[in-house]
């Protein structure tokens, strides 16, 4: 157990671009978001919070068995950085880091998951985010020095760049660490995807 590493995972949004719930869709016989989920336990952190939306009940109810604590963002029209920061406000005090998940990765390998985790507890002060062909995506890790700097103007994007000195960014062979699902493109694509790393027939 990492017990100085909390994760939450933002899974809020309003799919606008993709039609349906994002987290709800089918991958590997979960949903996106079961998958994100099962996935990260394999980092063994502290606590897993999930932030979901106004109207997510049936999202909350199909994570019924997971260790997770639901965090409900209440506003309609709000963005991540919002979700972000209505979960740091349920965090434990400031001593734990925080690994900021998207709740639309289903392709991110729990190995992965596990090596950011462990690279926390040799550099605890340092941001982290990973890399896969010199590309940066997510998750990213916060210390906890850093988390009091996302005021209610900043973006997660806008503390990384102003911190771009403290960022280690370590390299992964994990393409899933760029994928999100936005568009009906991008779900076909994932399946594809998931299907070719498990041998198995896509089914749209």
């Amino acid at each position: 157990m990492i017990n100085t590493l909390s994760a939450i995972v933002l899974a809020a949004g309003r799919s606008r671009r993709m039609g349906r719930s994002k987290p709800l869709l089918p991958v590997g016989g979960r949903t996106v978001l079961q998958q994100v989920l099962t996935a990260l336990g394999a980092a063994e952190l502290d606590k897993i919070f999930v932030v979901l939306g106004q109207g997510d009940q049936l999202l909350a109810d199909s994570l019924d068995g997971f260790p997770v604590s639901i965090i409900w963002n209440l506003a309609r029209e709000s963005e991540m950085s919002d979700s972000l920061r209505v979960a740091l406000k349920a965090l434990p005090p400031v001593d734990h880091g925080v690994m900021i998940c998207l709740g639309d990765q289903p392709l991110i390998a729990a190995t992965t998951y596990r090596r950011l985790a462990l690279e926390h507890l040799s550099r605890p002060d340092a941001i982290i985010q990973p890399q896969f062909g010199g590309r940066r995506g997510h998750p990213v890790l916060l210390p906890a020095s850093i988390l009091r700097e996302i005021t209610n103007r900043s973006t997660l994007r806008d503390l990384l760049a102003a911190q771009a000195s403290r960022v280690l960014r370590i390299e992964v062979d994990d393409p899933g660490i760029l994928m999100d699902l936005d568009t009906p493109a991008d779900y076909r694509r994932t399946l594809h995807l998931w299907a070719s790393r498990n041998h198995k027939k896509t089914v749209l």
